[in-house]
């Protein structure tokens, strides 16, 4: 063929007799995944970072209303040493107790979200579970790098 000859071609289908196979309608289903349970401690925990927010509170509470006295002792005029003494010592008390308190909740929230999200039953995967695959090639152009998991 040469510069603008043009060529037909022709094809003819011919229809296939042959019905497509049947397929089972309860054929194989995917298993469903196991329903995980959550565990005790979870639970517990979740009771742990409740009560311990409420104690977070309410000493937080207390450490400003011990502020607001002492506030009040350190505006009274003549000073009563004794006073101010006890209102910062029990300002400082409710203080140190709170942030020790919100230290307590945060790690009781963290080991709670753990407990309720990471698996800790230990059952390893069944036997369908692939192991995780990875692969490299050669192409044209470099190499490369496929994993699946």
């Amino acid at each position: 063929m040469a510069g603008s000859d043009t060529k037909t071609v022709k094809l003819e289908l011919t229809k296939i007799d042959k019905d497509p196979p049947q397929r089972d309608p309860e054929g194989p289903q995917p298993k469903p995944p196991p329903e995980r349970e959550i565990p005790l401690s979870a639970w517990v925990m979740l009771g742990v970072t409740g009560a311990a927010g409420v104690a977070t509170g309410v000493m937080g509470g207390l450490a400003l209303s011990a502020r607001g006295e002492l506030d009040d002792a350190l505006a009274t005029l003549p000073g009563d040493k004794t006073a101010i003494g006890d209102a910062q010592n029990k300002t400082q008390t409710f203080a140190i107790t709170t942030d020790v308190l919100i230290g307590v909740t945060v790690a009781a929230a963290a080991t709670t979200v753990i407990l309720f999200v990471v698996d800790l039953s230990g059952d390893s995967p069944g036997p369908e579970a692939e192991a995780p695959k990875a692969s490299l090639g050669v192409a044209p152009g470099g190499l490369t790098f496929s994993g699946s998991f």
